[in-house]
């Protein structure tokens, strides 16, 4: 499915961590909407370990996170939530 987090509000992010929850995952979307207005895919290796956080580097210098999107499905049976961090 896809989500949305906006109104993240995250201000000097330098990444954002993903995290699986109740199941593996495998995100084929990653992109990231700055203040400023533009958006950005970023690389992600697809697959996530239930519990693990992912690293992503937020690119360039622009580091005002103003929204999220996502396209994640479960790899196994049960239903998956990625929760979405801020790092500083």
């Amino acid at each position: 499915s896809e989500s949305t987090f906006a109104g993240f509000r995250g201000q000097g992010l330098t990444a954002i961590g993903l995290q699986a929850t109740d199941d593996n995952a495998r995100c084929t979307t990653v992109r990231v909407t700055f203040a400023n207005g533009q958006s950005r895919s970023v690389n992600f290796g697809d697959r996530m370990t239930e519990d693990r956080m992912y690293r992503i580097d937020l690119p360039g210098d622009e580091r005002n996170v103003t929204r999220v999107d996502l396209t994640c499905r479960p790899i196994g049976d049960n239903d998956v939530t990625v929760i979405i961090y801020g790092l500083t």
